[in-house]
């Protein structure tokens, strides 16, 4: 069982093509032992966002996902889309890959987070191909169908959640986490953890709470207040002890304006100020 190696690997530096060969061969063998399960593919591709991260010699938090999509032969594309949506899809071409990314206006506006973060997904989605002397690349597996919203149990949303852990390892590096999590746990620093590394709350609170294992003892809630129905979803650390059903308090707060709500929310728990705020649609507490 071989990975080839490609004309993209030959750019890069020789730990970085080391890691992507690594990542393909495992990929390669669980495929074909029919594993339902990838236990290492995960610590795998996000081992290849550190090496990125070191080939690109960022002096700060912020990673400049560009130039990670450049040294993947990435080229981007971008498409008008419904404001506030961002999406993407990866496509071989001769010379390596173009991302068509979905964005609210084509224009030379900074991106924004969402557009950051799914630019480095589709980055994620290369290391699934290899590419031989000549041609476009080729998938080192097949694509099953279905996507990230079918079962988990399936190829192809295992690729999507990889895909996003490349993406949250990428965008945030652990050197920068690790220095940003000795902060006490709270909402505020949940939220400035965010705008720290320019990504989404819900991808910080993933990196730090699923990835690098921090806040082990913090629950953390986000009420989105968007649409005609309220939805509210849990983030636990690792060794928290979930007290709160977030059915339950779902039904609590059904009916209730959003002002109530967050008054309704504080006083229940008697939280402290830094422990919960309002961010546009989305109520963040921790408890």
């Amino acid at each position: 069982m071989t990975v080839i190696t490609t004309k993209r690997h030959l750019g890069l530096p020789l730990q970085a093509r080391h890691t992507i060969e690594d990542f393909q061969r495992y990929i390669l063998a669980q495929h074909h032992a029919h594993s339902p399960k990838w236990l290492l593919a995960q610590n795998l591709i996000q081992r290849i966002a550190e090496v990125l991260v070191e080939a690109l010699d960022i002096q700060g938090p912020r990673v400049m996902v560009e130039g990670a999509a450049r040294l993947l032969d990435v080229n981007l594309k971008f498409i008008s889309a419904e404001r506030g949506r961002s999406c993407g899809r990866i496509e071989p071409t001769d010379q390596g890959f173009l991302a068509v990314i979905s964005r609210g206006s084509v224009t030379d506006a900074p991106l924004n987070v969402r557009e950051r973060f799914t630019i480095a997904h589709e980055c994620g989605h290369t290391f699934f191909y290899h590419m031989g002397a000549t041609g476009k690349p080729r998938r080192i597996i097949p694509k099953s169908p279905g996507g990230y919203r079918e079962s988990r149990n399936r190829e192809s949303g295992r690729e999507e959640g990889l895909c996003d852990a490349f993406a949250r390892a990428l965008l945030m590096p652990s050197k920068w986490v690790a220095k940003f999590t000795v902060n006490e746990p709270s909402a505020d620093n949940l939220l400035s953890g965010a705008d720290y590394f320019k990504v989404s709350t819900e991808a910080f609170a993933r990196r730090v709470l699923y990835d690098f294992r921090g806040w082990a003892t913090s629950i953390f809630f986000r009420v989105d207040l968007a649409g005609n129905e309220l939805d509210v979803h849990p983030f636990l650390g690792k060794r928290s002890e979930s007290v709160l059903s977030s059915k339950k308090l779902k039904w609590e707060l059904a009916g209730k304006q959003p002002a109530d709500i967050l008054h309704y929310i504080q006083q229940r728990f008697s939280l402290r100020s830094q422990d919960i705020v309002r961010r546009g649609s989305a109520i963040w507490f921790r408890l």
